[in-house]
């Protein structure tokens, strides 16, 4: 079941929230940052064992005081490094493939990436989640969250426009 919800990532009732941070594990702006603030310093500490990170790459840490269980951090940047379509593609793939192994049933994923336009973003999740999870059937409550209503708008038509039968 995949839905596209406006509100806020860190609410939501889910098993892994996922985080799109930076290759230098940084918690001082954006989603990283109010996963640290409502989850506690323990996040950011587990995450710092991964410094540095590296472009489309993923780790999972504890998710502290937040509802969820774990957090996947997905590194979407990296300095002096080209990001594309592919590279978030695919490594957000692999990123979502390895909950497998987790004892999880939900994802809440965020925008990954704000540097394209919300319809290419949009894209990238769509297609990342249909080659983890519905070509190998697997069964994942996904929550897409977007806390701007008019990026809600446009997630929602992406997602929807799928030949694929994939949003409730």
């Amino acid at each position: 079941m995949i839905s596209v919800i406006r509100g806020n990532i860190i609410d939501q009732n889910v098993d892994i929230i996922l985080n799109p941070i930076n290759a230098d594990i940084i918690f001082t702006k954006g989603i990283p940052l109010y996963i640290k603030k409502e989850g506690g310093e323990i996040i950011e500490k587990e995450a710092l064992k991964y410094y540095p990170g590296t472009l489309g790459s993923y780790f999972i840490t504890t998710a502290g005081k937040l509802k969820a269980k774990y957090i996947l951090h997905f590194i979407n940047s990296e300095f002096a490094k080209t990001v594309n379509y592919k590279i978030l593609k695919e490594g957000l793939t692999s990123a979502l493939e390895s909950i497998f192994n987790l004892d999880v049933s939900s994802i809440a994923i965020p925008p990954i990436y704000d540097k394209f336009s919300q319809y290419i973003t949009a894209k990238i999740i769509k297609e990342a989640i249909y080659d983890a999870f519905i070509k190998k059937n697997k069964n994942y409550t996904v929550k897409i969250v977007v806390y701007d209503e008019n990026a809600t708008e446009i997630f929602k038509k992406v997602i929807e426009s799928s030949g694929e039968n994939i949003v409730q």
